[in-house]
């Protein structure tokens, strides 16, 4: 399987597991809304992305933490355990490339 379909299963599972233990996948999209509901003007946001090589601090960070939850991510059914292994294999490998997620921030001033 192609490298860019096994990491939309993982990211896929890893939601599904992240949402059952209450995380919100939709937060960034109703950061503007929030803020500005709440009397700040001037409200903006920006986002960020990088991109990680295999075996950096950061693949090995999320080598870490798709282990911590293999077993819930399996138990989705989004994938298997062979797809999950070579996710880990990918993970350290150097010349692999994987984007990161993408972090948004917002910001207002008060009226």
């Amino acid at each position: 399987m192609m490298s860019a379909e096994l990491c939309k299963k993982m990211l896929g599972a890893r939601a599904e597991v992240l949402t059952s233990h209450g995380s919100d996948q939709t937060y960034a999209r109703r950061l503007i809304p929030m803020l500005t509901s709440r009397g700040l003007e001037d409200v903006r946001a920006e986002s960020h992305m990088a991109s990680w090589l295999g075996g950096s601090a950061y693949a090995k960070l999320e080598k870490a933490n798709c282990l911590q939850s293999r077993e819930e991510m399996l138990a989705t059914g989004i994938i298997t355990e062979s797809e999950f292994d070579e996710i880990l294999v990918l993970l350290d490998d150097p010349e692999w490339i994987r984007i990161s997620p993408l972090m948004i921030s917002a910001w207002g001033r008060k009226a």
